[in-house]
């Protein structure tokens, strides 16, 4: 699959070994390069932070001196996603995806095309107040991998 960027602290140089496994995928027909950098960053709470730091740093901040940070600004702020569900299963494995309008990864579906939560309200003799019931089917499925990245972390 060769979506498997270097294992280590995150930090700019492993996020740039992310951008060239990203850069280097290759077609369904093996011959032309996607070349699609990643613009979303996924990763748990513990890296969150961190992640935004290295993003919006002009300068590396794993360096001891001032040296240009080569991945400033390459992911936007609000493209910085942390969440605490990827911190049950690990607290370092992050996840780097390309522009989802140039190559989705993921796509959701949902049932009659409803999007929005169906309410449903119920009143009876037997109970004081209204009950409601809410309905939302919908369904995730994996479009292409080769729109992302993992690293391991440490």
């Amino acid at each position: 699959l060769n979506n498997i960027g270097t294992t280590g602290a995150m930090t700019a140089a492993t996020m740039i070994s992310a951008r060239t496994v990203r850069m280097k995928h290759k077609g369904p027909a093996s011959k032309v390069y996607l070349a699609t950098v990643p613009r979303i960053w996924l990763g748990p709470l513990e890296l969150g932070d961190a992640a935004r730091a290295i993003y919006a740093s002009q300068w590396d901040p794993s360096k001891t001196t001032q040296v240009p940070n080569p991945v400033y600004g390459a992911i936007p702020p609000g493209n910085v996603i942390d969440s605490p569900y990827l911190s049950v299963s690990s607290a370092t494995r992050h996840y780097f995806f390309a522009d989802p309008a140039r190559m989705p990864v993921i796509a959701v579906g949902f049932i009659n095309g409803r999007e929005a939560p169906e309410v449903i309200q119920f009143q009876n003799e037997e109970f004081d107040g209204i009950r409601f019931r809410i309905l939302h089917d919908h369904g995730e499925a994996i479009v292409d991998y080769r729109g992302a990245v993992t690293c391991a972390g440490v």
